[in-house]
C-alpha cells in the first residue's frame, strides 16, 4: 500500500483534475455573482465589516464566503478563476481531511478509498467548482463532525487537536452559512449516544469545549459586525431561514429529497448499509480487536448522522438536495471503513457483497467515476458560459457613457455578474460607471438627475419578472427612452435611459 505522502499526492492529483482544471474559463452564472461581487467591493473599498452588492447592504448569508473570496483575489485578482478558488480549496481540503481520518480510523487502505471517495462523490463536483457557499460550508461541517467523532467515539490521543479542529470546522461552517450545517452536529450526537447506549455520551467536556468554543466565536463575530456596520440609507437585502424551509405545494419535492440526495452520493452511499446487522455487530463485538471494534463504531456512528441528518431535514421541511450536503458528509469515512473490512475482517459473503458494490473489483468504482468526473468538468464550464451574463454585460458596456449611473433590481437578482461585466468593461475603455443596485418596485429618488448625471435603467420584461409592466402602471415621472434590448439565459430585458426633463410622458415600450 502506498505511503501517506504517495497517497496525498495522489488524492491531490484527482482533485486537481476533478475540482482546478479549467474553474476560471466560464463567466458567472446562478448565485456565483452573489458571492463573488461583494467580496471585490469589499477589497475596493478597504471596509470588510459590511457586505455590499453595488452599494446595497447585502445580508442573506454571513460574511465567510466573500471573506474568502476576497483574500483569494487580493493573491489572485478579481477573476473567475481566484473566486472559484475557494471552493476548489474546500473541496480539495475535504478530501485531504477525511484521507487522514481514515487512515487514522480505518489504515492506510481505509483512509485512501476515504480519501478517494470524498474527492469522487458526484455530489460535490458541482458546488466544488463553483464561486457558491455550499462546498466551504461543507468542508467546515465535515471537518467539524471529523473531530467530533474522533472525540465521541475514540480513546486516542490529541484530544486537544481534536478539540480545536472541530471548534475551526464550526467556525468556518458558522461563518459561511450560518445555522445550516446544525442538524448535522445534532445527528452525528444523536448517532454517538445510540451507539454507546447513554446520553452522557454526547456530554464529553472535549466535545462541548469545541463546540462552545465555535459558536461563541461565529456568534462575537457577527455581533461585532452587527456594531460596526455603517448605517445606510439603503434598504438592506435579507432572507430568513424559513424560505429554505416547508412551503405550500412543495410536499412531494420534500419527501423525495433525501432519496435524491443519496443518489447524488453513489456509489459511495453505498457504504451506509454495511454497518448494521448481526454480523456487523459480531464483526464489531467482543472478542474482537480493539481497531475491529473502533471502526465498527465510528462507521455505525457516521451512518446514523448521515440518516438522522435527512430525517431532521425532511421534518423541517428542506426540499433542494443541495442543501442536504452537510449532512451526507459522514459518507466518504464510511466508505474507509467498508474497504477496511474488505480486506479481511468482515465476514466472506460480507466481503463478497463490498466488492461487488465496487463495481467487481475493490478499485473499480475509482475506474469508471474518474473518467466520468474528467468529463463533467470539461463539460460544466461550456454550460456555464452559455448561462452567464457575461458576455451579455460586455456588449451592453457599449451604450453606457463616462459618468452616468447604471441602475438595476431585477437582473441583479438574476444575474448580477451582467451590470459588473458592463461597468468593468466600459472602465477598460476608460469610462467611468457607477453601477448601482435601486430598488425599482416604487419610483426611485432621481436626486442624481439634477447633479447632471446620465442615469440609465435595465429593467426586465420576462415571464418570470417583469418589472417594464409595473414601471409604467406607476407612471413615473420622468421620461424613459428605450436604448437596447438583451437576454441572459431565460432572463430578457431593456436598456433604458432616464429623460433629464422632468414630469415628461415615459414611451417604455413604445
Amino acid at each position: 500500500m502506498l505511503r501517506p505522502v504517495w497517497q496525498a499526492l495522489l488524492v491531490l492529483a484527482l482533485c486537481g483534475l476533478i475540482y482546478w482544471t479549467g474553474i476560471g474559463s466560464s463567466g458567472f452564472s446562478s448565485t456565483e455573482g452573489h458571492r463573488a461581487i461583494p467580496a471585490w467591493e469589499m477589497v475596493e473599498r478597504g471596509d470588510w465589516t459590511t457586505t455590499t452588492l453595488f452599494e446595497r447592504p447585502y445580508l442573506r448569508k454571513p460574511p465567510g464566503m466573500p471573506w474568502a473570496i476576497a483574500v483569494s483575489s487580493m493573491m489572485l485578482g478579481e477573476t473567475e478563476f481566484a473566486a472559484r478558488a475557494v471552493s476548489a480549496a474546500a473541496a480539495t481540503l475535504a478530501a485531504l481531511a477525511v484521507l487522514a481520518f481514515g487512515r487514522r480510523w480505518f489504515g492506510p487502505v481505509g483512509g485512501l478509498a476515504a480519501g478517494l471517495a470524498q474527492a469522487l462523490m458526484p455530489r460535490w463536483w458541482s458546488p466544488g467548482r463553483s464561486a457558491e457557499i455550499e462546498m466551504l460550508n461543507s468542508f467546515g461541517t465535515l471537518l467539524a463532525l471529523l473531530a467530533l467523532a474522533d472525540l465521541l467515539l475514540t480513546n486516542r490521543g490529541s484530544r486537544p487537536l481534536m478539540s480545536c479542529l472541530a471548534a475551526l470546522g464550526v467556525v468556518i461552517a458558522g461563518l459561511a452559512k450560518g445555522p445550516a450545517s446544525v442538524p448535522a452536529v445534532i445527528a452525528l450526537l444523536a448517532g454517538a449516544v445510540i451507539v454507546h447506549r447513554t446520553a452522557s455520551a454526547a456530554l464529553r467536556p472535549a466535545v462541548l469545549l469545541a463546540l462552545g468554543t465555535g459558536s461563541g466565536i461565529v456568534v462575537g463575530v457577527l455581533a461585532l459586525l452587527a456594531v460596526r456596520s455603517q448605517p445606510s440609507a439603503q434598504t438592506p437585502v435579507v432572507q430568513s431561514v424559513t424560505e429554505f424551509l416547508w412551503r405550500p405545494g412543495q410536499a412531494w419535492d420534500v419527501l423525495a429529497m433525501p432519496f435524491v440526495a443519496i443518489a447524488s452520493a453513489l456509489p459511495g452511499s453505498l457504504a451506509l448499509l454495511f454497518p448494521w446487522g448481526p454480523d456487523a455487530r459480531d464483526e464489531g463485538g467482543p472478542g474482537r480487536t480493539v481497531s475491529h471494534i473502533e471502526a465498527y463504531r465510528i462507521a455505525q456512528a457516521l451512518s446514523w448522522a448521515c440518516l438522522l441528518g435527512l430525517a431532521i431535514l425532511l421534518v423541517i421541511g428542506v426540499n433542494n438536495p443541495r442543501y442536504a450536503m452537510p449532512v451526507l458528509t459522514p459518507i466518504a469515512p464510511v466508505v474507509g471503513y467498508v474497504a477496511f473490512g474488505a480486506t479481511g475482517w468482515f465476514m466472506p459473503l460480507r466481503t463478497k457483497i463490498a466488492v461487488w458494490a465496487a463495481l467487481g473489483w475493490r478499485w473499480g468504482w475509482i475506474v469508471v467515476l474518474v473518467p466520468v468526473a474528467g468529463h463533467f468538468a470539461a463539460s460544466s464550464e461550456l454550460k456555464r458560459e452559455a448561462a452567464s451574463g457575461r458576455s451579455t454585460g460586455i456588449e451592453l458596456a457599449k451604450y453606457l457613457p463616462d459618468g452616468c449611473e447604471l441602475w438595476a433590481d431585477g437582473l441583479i437578482e438574476a444575474r448580477p455578474e451582467t451590470i459588473r461585466s458592463a461597468s468593468d468593461e466600459a472602465r477598460r475603455q476608460h469610462r467611468a460607471v457607477r453601477p448601482r443596485w435601486v430598488p425599482l418596485g416604487v419610483e426611485p429618488d432621481w436626486t442624481p438627475l439634477a447633479h447632471g448625471t446620465r442615469i440609465f435603467i435595465v429593467l426586465r420584461d420576462d415571464d418570470i419578472g417583469n418589472e417594464l409592466a409595473g414601471v409604467r402602471a406607476a407612471q413615473w415621472r420622468v421620461g424613459l427612452r428605450e436604448v437596447a434590448r438583451g437576454a441572459v439565459y431565460k432572463y430578457r430585458f431593456r436598456l433604458l435611459e432616464v429623460d433629464i426633463r422632468p414630469d415628461s410622458s415615459s414611451d417604455v415600450g413604445r
